[in-house]
Order: structure tokens, then sequence, then C-alpha cells
């Protein structure tokens, strides 16, 4: 596990492993330097902190993550309270992810707008009986009361408003002139949020290393007095997210 994280932070902080160019990325897409841990995974000690992933699993440890997945301008992470799905979401039919899939993929933004499907429970959709969470990427924001009807109105109020340009000073004011129904939308209650791939039915090594990172996130951020939850930050499994990530980190 130390191993995995060692090696990332070593190819994003340009040591020695870096074995070609990549284009320059923002700062707060590095890993802070007090994350870099010592490498473990030689240690012949019995070791009851870090579980190892299976030996049967193969990784490719060597090819570079940065720039492994084509960037995207906008992310919508539907809240399932499950962590496997369809082997493709986009094409599970009568679902919020199909619908909006057909919709983005008929009409595109000049921009990428990813969609994912998430274990997060729904604490906005209070109202409306089997309704989801739509937490929207970079806005900020959570949709709540949101059923697979409500594609259409999704789309025409958020997958198609222009990006924004900064932080969303008011929720509310911003949306008030939207024919919005019955959804309501809040700010995002995270400050930040560790997404994990799980998609067994897509991949089956993320179906078995996805609880492993899960429980090694958990360890770490209660050593580190993370606050867990509203205000603090969440770790989510999350359908499959392309590239040679198998977790993506967001802030």
């Amino acid at each position: 596990m130390s191993s995995i994280l060692n090696t990332i932070s070593t190819y994003f902080s340009g040591g020695e492993t870096k074995k070609e160019e990549t284009v320059e990325v923002e700062t707060d897409q590095l890993p802070p330097e007090d994350v870099v841990i010592q490498d473990c995974n030689n240690c012949s000690a019995d070791c009851d902190d870090h579980q190892n992933y299976p030996s049967y699993l193969q990784f490719d440890t060597e090819s570079p993550l940065l720039g492994s997945m084509s960037p995207y301008g906008r992310h919508l992470m539907i809240s399932t309270a499950q962590c496997d799905w369809a082997e493709r979401i986009e094409e599970d039919e009568g679902t919020l992810a199909a619908e909006l899939s057909a919709m983005i993929k008929a009409n595109p933004m000049p921009w990428r707008t990813f969609i994912t499907n998430t274990s997060h429970i729904p604490t906005h959709s209070t109202t409306v009986q089997c309704a989801m969470d739509v937490i929207i990427l970079p806005d900020n924001i959570v949709v709540g009361n949101v059923t697979a009807d409500d594609a259409q109105t999704i789309y025409d109020v958020f997958v198609k408003r222009p990006l924004p340009e900064g932080p969303l000073e008011d929720v509310k004011e911003a949306f008030k002139s939207a024919d919005l129904k019955e959804l309501g939308v809040y700010p995002n209650p995270y400050e930040s949020m560790i997404l994990i791939c799980s998609h067994r039915k897509r991949d089956k090594r993320c179906g078995i290393t996805a609880p492993i990172l899960n429980r090694e996130f958990d360890h770490v951020l209660r050593d580190l007095d993370v606050h867990d939850g509203e205000g603090g930050t969440t770790v989510l499994m999350v359908s499959h997210v392309g590239g040679k990530c198998v977790m993506t980190l967001v802030t």
C-alpha cells in the first residue's frame, strides 16, 4: 500500500523514478510533501497496519499516472448508495446516468462532461421517493430530489451552464430563475472528497482493491485527526473513471 502511494508521490514530485516529460500541472494537483512516506513494500517484518493486495493481482506500476485520463470540464456524481453498478453505466437503461449520457452524447458541451455513480447516501433528497443527490463539480453544489425523470432538467439547468470562473457565493441566488421543479440546490458540504473506483463489473481488480484502499484511507484520516463528514472530508466508492488511476482526489 505505502509502496503505491510512495510511487505516485515520487512521480508527481519529480523524483528519480520519473521516466518521461509531462505537461506542467497546477500546484494543487501535487501531493503535499508531508504525505510522502517510506517504502515498506520490501519489509520482512509482520505488519497488521497495512493490508497487502492479493498476490494474484497484477498491476502496472511503471506507466505514469499523470495525463493518463482525458481532462474534463464538469463532473456529475450520482449518489446511488451502492458500490457496484452495471458494466457500463451509460448503457444501463432507465437510470439517471444513462439518460444524461445519451443527452450529452447527442448535444455535447465544448468541454467534456464526466458522469460517475457513487456510494454516497443521499442526504438532500427528502421529499421525493427513491430520489438521489447529484454532486456537481467544479460548481461545488449538491442537487437533491433527483430521479431519472429529471435528466432533462439536470441537463438544461446544470450541464449546459457555463463553467464557473470561481466559487458560487450564493447558491440559491445563482439558480433562483431556473425551473427546478422539486429539485433543491445546496452548497457541497465537503471540504474534500476521496473517490475510489470500486466498479467490479467493469474491472474485477477495482472491486478487490477498493475495500482495501477504503480501510487504509480511513485509518490514515483517523490517525491524522481529519474530520470525516460534512465540513470535512469523505471517502466514496465510484464507478469507472478511466485512465490508469485507481483513485481520484478532489478538493
